[in-house]
């Protein structure tokens, strides 16, 4: 998206519904038209979900790798759990193929997992 971007992922400690991811993007994108109506600047919002074995991202963008779930929202495993760490996917954006986000999405992991009673 240009020179100066920045990318910040954030992750909350109570569990969502991932059935609300659809609903989340469709608020998330009305938020982006927002932003670019009152001249904020280029704003870009995917929320995800995580499961144990891997990172969904959502997107209103369909390619052959993404799975339609509802309303032209489309489900995109950016990452997957193999070997005890998370591991890029040949599309995988570039971003989430950083090492830093990477440990990111493995911390996330091990905290997902003793919320659901496992150990990491």
């Amino acid at each position: 998206m240009g020179p100066g971007l920045h990318k910040q992922f954030i992750s909350f400690s109570n569990l969502g519904d991932r059935n609300r991811l659809v609903p989340l993007k469709l608020e998330c994108l009305e938020m982006e038209r927002c932003s670019m109506r009152k001249n904020l600047g280029i704003v870009n919002l995917d929320p995800a979900y995580m499961e144990l074995p891997k990172l969904v991202v959502a997107s209103h963008k369909n390619f052959a790798h993404r799975i339609h779930i509802a309303a032209g929202i489309f489900g995109d495993v950016q990452l997957v759990y193999r070997g005890h760490t998370f591991v890029p996917n040949e599309w995988t954006y570039p971003d989430y193929k950083r090492a830093s986000t990477l440990d990111f999405f493995c911390r996330m992991r091990q905290l997902y997992s003793k919320t659901l009673g496992g150990t990491g």
